[in-house]
């Protein structure tokens, strides 16, 4: 506080006296009256009009300080209830705005939602439609085949032939479903019967082409070769014929058989020596050396072969 607005200095007390953390109302009076009182004992006279005249001085700064005091604090409370009024206006307007938000941020959510569920629908739509477009052109390919082999040509077919390994497998594909489109319609019309005859020659020459190179693949220790005949017979046929041609040329195969029938003039003898086979409480044979060996010879092949 400065020694300006010290209001000490009107009461003719010391600096900062109403600063002082204690008051003490016998202290005050005896600190205003401190200069009469030294005139009194100076004089060795008491004379009771320089008090009187001291205290009703103080008394009318004290009223005045106490309505200064009054008016201030009326005014801070009035400032305060205003600012309380208006932190309260703007906390309810800041808790309206902050339900707008989460009343928007809610809505927001739930178009989002509903425009994922839209999406997902119309993803699933597009791969209907997709798998519909497929199939519909895949049935009008199929048609096209059969016109075209009911009219002699087999341009298309052929092209595909020499498209590698995706075409010889398309090729199988299109020739499986002619077939069974054939058998479906095993009354129709005459006018069909050359599209049916055809669609078994072009059959079957791509199964005796496909098993020649399966075979000449397997002659010649071309894996590679002989999986793309094979993926393309399984195809066309389920792969019965070349699981035929690749038994029939296996050597393991080959050897089994002649083993059997070499080992086929030994079964009476081997019959011979379990004269307890029928008896249920001896000791088992032991192992067959037939059966023993074809396990033996079935493992080597496999890790040879595989």
């Amino acid at each position: 506080m400065s020694a300006s607005s010290d209001p000490s200095h009107e009461f003719g007390l010391p600096e900062g006296y109403f600063a002082q953390s204690a008051f003490l109302a016998d202290e005050f009076v005896e600190e205003l009256s401190r200069v009469d009182l030294e005139f009194a004992r100076k004089n060795a006279v008491f004379e009771s009009k320089p008090f009187v005249r001291t205290f009703e001085r103080a008394l009318d700064r004290l009223q005045a300080a106490q309505g200064a005091l009054g008016a201030t604090i009326a005014k801070l409370e009035q400032t305060a209830s205003s600012s309380a009024a208006d932190h309260g206006k703007k906390m309810a307007r800041l808790k309206k705005t902050f339900a707008t938000v989460g009343g928007s941020f809610e809505r927001l959510e739930t178009q989002i939602s509903e425009v994922s569920s839209n999406t997902i629908r119309i993803g699933e739509q597009l791969d209907t439609v997709a798998k519909e477009k497929e199939r519909a052109e895949a049935i009008k390919e199929l048609v096209e085949f059969y016109a075209e082999l009911n009219a002699g040509n087999t341009r298309h077919l052929d092209a595909l032939l020499e498209g590698g390994a995706e075409g010889m497998l398309k090729v199988a594909h299109t020739l499986r479903r002619l077939n069974t489109i054939v058998v479906d319609n095993e009354y129709s019309a005459p006018s069909d019967a050359a599209a049916k005859r055809q669609i078994e020659i072009y059959s079957e020459n791509f199964e005796k082409a496909m098993l020649s190179s399966f075979e000449t693949a397997y002659r010649d220790g071309d894996v590679p070769s002989m999986g793309v005949a094979a993926r393309t017979l399984d195809a066309f046929n389920g792969g019965v014929s070349v699981v035929k041609v690749y038994i029939n040329q296996h050597p393991f195969f080959l050897s089994s058989m002649v083993g059997h029938s070499t080992d086929s003039a030994d079964d009476g003898a081997d019959a011979n020596a379990m004269p307890d086979a029928s008896d249920m409480t001896a000791r088992p044979p032991p192992p067959d050396r037939r059966l023993a060996q074809l396990y033996s010879d079935t493992r080597a092949v496999m890790y040879k072969d595989w």
